[in-house]
């Protein structure tokens, strides 16, 4: 999912969510075409909070850039080139970091 050539790190927080940090290439090419969040009411409010959840995964966020409101997990087995579902499903958030990498992703997983 990132472009060639691009640093990825992924880890697993005991609640189940799973988070990426992107090299600069790697978010470019996340964040391109990604849909943006339709205006609503209380958005500022909203935006605050969910800054506060990407921050308790990574406290370097300093700004959220693209969310997705609904993102599943797959894996790829190359052996029998198959895909599997995971149980990682929630909301994605791009966002940028005070220290490098520059950027980063956090699915909030809704099922555990």
């Amino acid at each position: 999912m990132t472009s060639k050539g691009a640093e990825r790190h992924l880890s697993r927080s005991p609640t189940g969510t799973v988070s990426a940090r992107l090299g600069a290439q790697g978010a470019k090419a996340l964040t391109n075409g990604l849909p943006h969040r339709s205006a609503s009411v209380g958005k500022a409010e909203v935006a605050k909070m969910n800054l506060l959840a990407v921050h308790k995964i990574d406290p370097q966020v300093t700004k959220i850039l693209q969310t997705v409101p609904k993102v599943v997990s797959y894996v790829f087995h190359e052996a029998n080139n198959t895909w599997e579902r995971t149980s990682v499903e929630g909301t994605l958030f791009v966002y940028s970091r005070a220290s490098p990498p520059s950027h980063g992703l956090a699915i909030l997983n809704r099922l555990s």
